[in-house]
């Protein structure tokens, strides 16, 4: 779903651009690289064919800028964030079904309402090495039911494949 959705944005973007009204800027998003790299890591295979895919997408709309005449656009490339090296995945949707979370690579952070609770999900995740930190991004009026985890250098979490909580 994400190549089918990146191609079309690709595809709207490059309409916008050659259109009557083209806009001073357009914003848009090619997703694969960063979901590849999230499970994969930058290491990979398909994270290389991932960027590679990527990098054709951007030299389609390139060429079609070029072949209308449009010589009037600057093209930026950004990233909201890198990636590491993935060793290893640990799924929060399998070994803490029950719970609220929502994670972004090594972090994972978990709605919890009472101390029990929170207990067995420490206990859980430090089996994989993850650790409970002290949870200064957490609003304090917050911290009394929300716990932030870190996982280990070459660990993330992710929801297993076609499932997510977030």
């Amino acid at each position: 779903a994400e190549l089918a959705g990146d191609a079309a944005m690709m595809q709207w973007s490059t309409g916008l651009a050659l259109s009557d009204k083209a806009p001073d800027l357009i914003v848009t998003e090619i997703l694969t690289p960063d979901s590849v790299q999230h499970r994969t890591g930058y290491e990979s295979l398909l994270s290389h064919w991932s960027i590679m895919y990527s990098d054709a997408l951007v030299g389609q709309l390139m060429a079609s800028l070029k072949a209308a005449g449009r010589d009037d656009y600057n093209v930026a490339i950004m990233s909201d964030h890198g990636h590491m090296k993935v060793d290893r995945v640990v799924h929060p949707d399998v070994l803490i079904p029950e719970a609220t979370y929502a994670m972004e690579s090594g972090w994972l952070f978990v709605n919890y309402k009472h101390a029990d609770e929170l207990k067995n999900i420490r206990i859980k995740l430090a089996e994989h090495g993850a650790e409970l930190t002290e949870g200064e991004m957490i609003p304090e009026r917050f911290k009394s039911e929300i716990a932030a985890f870190v996982a280990p250098q070459g660990m993330t979490f992710e929801p297993a494949m076609g499932d997510s909580k977030e």
